[in-house]
């Protein structure tokens, strides 16, 4: 009943806003939604910031989204209020992963109306909080292919739902396909991204296969937000969902997160979790100031 109440008022309100046709240098602007997955979101944010060494201007800023998480996850992402770069978005009603996604990128439009262009994301990122980046050639990558065929969408392509699907877990769309006339936005749905990749390709955007998983930039988890609703949701909708991690299909997936997880078990493991957003904006920050200094 959700789905389909989300479904229809989608269809019914939705208005896409019109952006500026994409100008060849990409800006990419990442949001991430949590549901009570806090010790996965900072492991996601670690490695994450660990990983823009080189590439700190390819992203503009990250849009966390919590959906009225109950498990210190407001605590932990308050720490992040005077980080430039990062925007907490605190979602009371919690609602569903598709809202969420909706909240952050209509966030990053509306923070980025008034700044000249240049400080304006033309990408949006998607990321799930239980994933983490193991290769930091990841964003070299991505600019690479990005320069080379200017994709509207990206992402690794799987057919698990009858459908060529790029899954939202790491998710590249130009902001300007986005917002075209007729693209269905992200619904609540097992496949959030479902719709809007029928519309994408209804109007032959060009959609890239980038193997994140399977060439090993990145460990997805799975199941992190279905766990958060049975620990502390227990009667809602998703919470009779099977909330055993699944790594897709990665037969090493659980080997690499534990020793991701060992490796950043001390700053990990406070349960007010102040050293490990320190960490964090010291790398987000750092990587800016070294990137300020590269285009001097």
């Amino acid at each position: 009943m959700e789905q389909v109440t989300d479904y229809l008022a989608i269809r019914t309100f939705y208005k896409p806003c019109g952006v500026e046709h994409y100008d060849g240098d990409p800006r990419i602007a990442i949001v991430i939604v949590n549901f009570n997955t806090v010790h996965y979101l900072k492991l996601l944010l670690i490695t994450l910031s660990e990983s823009l060494y080189e590439y700190r201007r390819l992203i503009k800023q990250i849009v966390i989204v919590d959906n009225a998480s109950r498990d210190g996850s407001k605590d932990f992402l308050n720490q992040f209020e005077s980080v430039q770069g990062i925007s907490i978005v605190n979602n009371g009603k919690g609602l569903n992963h598709a809202n969420g996604l909706r909240i952050g990128i209509r966030h990053i439009d509306e923070t980025e109306k008034d700044i000249p262009k240049s400080g304006k994301s033309n990408y949006y990122l998607t990321i799930d909080s239980d994933v983490i980046i193991i290769r930091n050639d990841l964003w070299a990558d991505i600019q690479e292919v990005i320069y080379q065929r200017s994709p509207d969408l990206l992402g690794e392509i799987q057919h698990d739902v009858g459908f060529p699907y790029v899954h939202p877990s790491f998710m590249l769309i130009k902001k300007w396909a986005y917002h075209r006339e007729g693209i269905i936005p992200f619904i609540n749905n097992g496949a959030p991204a479902l719709y809007l990749q029928q519309s994408l390709r209804a109007r032959r955007a060009e959609i890239v296969d980038f193997p994140v998983r399977k060439d090993g930039y990145i460990v997805h988890r799975g199941r992190g937000a279905i766990q958060g609703v049975q620990r502390y949701r227990r009667f809602h909708s998703y919470a009779t969902v099977s909330g055993q991690e699944h790594f897709h299909g990665n037969n090493q997936g659980g080997m690499i997160w534990d020793a991701v997880e060992k490796k950043h078990a001390e700053i990990i493991g406070e349960p007010d979790g102040k050293k490990c957003a320190q960490y964090i904006a010291s790398q987000w920050s750092s990587c800016a100031h070294r990137q300020s200094l590269n285009d001097k």
